[in-house]
């Protein structure tokens, strides 16, 4: 079972987290803006800037994704569930948590 300690500590770490990917989330919305279409430059340019673009969506999804998991683990630790394993109910590695605080499930489950 964590400490009182190490629970701060991951309240901490999560809410730092949060705010770190709404900040990227929040300077990164011109790097999705559609492509312009524009004939001075190359047809080469063109699909370059396509698939920068797509790169970008892409980034920012899985930013959005971490940053939904993210605030789960923060409720869950405000409901006194974080550190659980969602699959065998075991308590999920303090180590791996300070690594990957949004993890759901143990090392020993996620191996499976």
């Amino acid at each position: 079972m964590m400490t009182g300690h190490q629970l701060v500590e991951m309240e901490i770490l999560l809410t730092d987290e949060i705010r770190q990917v709404e900040a990227h989330l929040a300077n990164s919305s011109d790097s999705t803006a559609a492509v312009q279409v524009d004939t001075s430059i190359g047809r080469l340019s063109r699909a370059d800037a396509m698939l920068t673009q797509e790169m970008a969506k892409e980034a920012r999804r899985r930013m959005e994704q971490r940053l939904s998991k993210l605030r789960l683990a923060l409720a869950r630790l405000d409901q006194g569930e974080f550190g659980l394993c969602v699959r065998c109910k075991k308590e999920i590695g303090f180590e791996r948590l300070q690594m990957q605080a949004e993890a759901l499930v143990c090392a020993g489950c996620a191996a499976e």
